[in-house]
């Protein structure tokens, strides 16, 4: 039956990774949960497609009006759309709800619960490092797939192709035109917390751990050759023997100084 350990070899090491933790969940839950469900994404597609840097959000509009199948939109810029039914197509353009948001709203939620969770198990010393790893690779994956929606490619329209959304690679003076420079700053600023979480969350190996106590010490060194060789310094004299032999050969010199 394989041994788990249950004891951390660097506890504070740990704190100091949770105090990390919730410095970045906070802000990533406010931030996301301010741009819930569209506050600026829609916005600044609008503006990467007038300045050339992606498709454009009208490409679903087209769509409902001409009848065509509706394109597939790109995560970084993912909505669910209500079916069109009776309704007009800007009707149904207007009633939208960005995944990747929510999405990300929901890791937020998440981190922060199991922060909570965490904490009040480590101080209980029953939040071993097996649940931490078992808890903390979901979560990995979750961060990871938000760095790639949020900074995700955009190749639905070939004329206006893009690797990285334009808000992380360009400047925000782009948005400054339409009112839009703050949202710029705040996406900006939402990819940058999303950054730190996934760090934070990922399993790095820990640096090995290194005696200060030389290996010399540690390890049994043979006996030096001089007690091989002489076999009255042998440490396996007992002290009574030792102290026999050193009486004996001062009884010469004592029987010189007698009258």
């Amino acid at each position: 039956m394989p041994h788990f350990q249950r004891r951390w070899k660097w506890p504070k090491v740990l704190i100091a990774l949770m105090v990390i933790e919730l410095a970045g969940t906070v802000p990533a839950l406010a931030l996301f949960g301010i741009a819930s469900p569209n506050l600026y994404r829609t916005k600044l597609w609008r503006i990467g497609n007038e300045n050339g840097f992606n498709s454009s959000p009208l490409q679903v509009l087209y769509a409902y009006a001409n009848y065509r199948p509706i394109p597939k939109i790109p995560f970084v810029w993912s909505q669910s759309y209500d079916p069109p039914s009776s309704q007009s197509a800007q009707e149904t353009h207007t009633n939208t709800q960005t995944r990747l948001t929510d999405f990300n709203v929901a890791v937020s939620v998440l981190s922060m619960f199991v922060l909570l969770v965490k904490a009040a198990m480590f101080l209980l010393h029953i939040w071993y490092p097996i649940l931490s790893t078992l808890t903390n690779l979901p979560i990995v994956v979750l961060w990871a797939v938000s760095v790639y929606g949020q900074m995700g490619p955009d190749h639905s329209d070939p004329k206006h192709p893009s690797n990285i959304a334009w808000y992380l690679t360009k400047s925000c003076s782009y948005a400054r035109p339409s009112g839009n420079y703050g949202y710029c700053l705040q996406a900006k600023g939402a990819f940058a917390v999303t950054v730190v979480m996934l760090y934070v969350f990922f399993p790095w190996p820990l640096p090995k751990y290194k005696s200060n106590t030389p290996q010399s010490n540690v390890l049994i060194e043979s006996p030096p050759r001089n007690l091989v060789s002489n076999p009255h310094c042998l440490p396996t004299r007992s002290v009574k023997s030792r102290s026999r032999r050193h009486a004996n050969q001062a009884l010469p010199a004592l029987r010189q100084l007698r009258p």
